[in-house]
């Protein structure tokens, strides 16, 4: 017996699949279909063009098939976009050009309807998946990084210098930092 699954909030169709059988009603000969979560033997009607199918917790309604289009200037990496909208919006189709280049571009989502929610739900995937952004933010850590490298470099200076007051044979600043790395390199292994 096949399943038929549907979206947990859109209802939209997003596949079907053969149905797993009771083991527990098997023991016993009868044979019981196990219907998952957001599935339902009701089988979707034939799609004609320019519809969807959407379950409504009894049956299935044909719906226009909608599309958003959004203006961006933000450069985009089009894999992980596509894969962050599609697991928002099942059976969403992306379209537009240059996402790859920071330059006014228009994007195009078929299969989403057009509502304030979901225009705010796909504005905040764009701006999650800035790549621009992303290396903004990787640059800012690397200097806050080499921030604290300056600082550590000057507090393990500092110790060196103090407890070589206290005792001439304890290791200079490079064995130090030798030996801090050594530590450091067991750690992470």
């Amino acid at each position: 017996m096949k399943v038929y699954h549907y979206h947990p909030v859109t209802g939209e169709s997003v596949g079907e699949s053969e149905a797993r059988l009771s083991p527990l009603h098997l023991r016993r000969g009868v044979s019981v279909p196990l219907v998952p979560a957001n599935a339902t033997t009701v089988a979707p009607p034939t799609l004609p063009a320019g519809q969807r199918a959407v379950f409504d917790g009894a049956k299935w309604k044909l719906k226009p098939l909608e599309h958003i289009v959004l203006t961006t200037a933000k450069k985009l990496h089009r894999p992980t976009f596509e894969t962050a909208v599609r697991a928002s919006f099942p059976g969403a189709v992306v379209s537009g050009e240059n996402f790859e280049e920071a330059v006014s571009k228009e994007i195009r989502l078929e299969g989403v309807e057009d509502t304030t929610a979901n225009r705010s739900a796909v504005q905040a995937i764009i701006d999650a998946h800035d790549y621009a952004a992303i290396i903004a933010q990787v640059e800012a850590d690397k200097k806050d990084i080499a921030k604290l490298d300056r600082r550590l470099r000057a507090v393990l200076q500092s110790i060196v210098k103090e407890q070589r007051k206290i005792n001439p044979t304890f290791p200079d600043f490079d064995a130090l930092r030798l030996i801090v790395q050594a530590e450091y390199d067991a750690l992470e292994d």
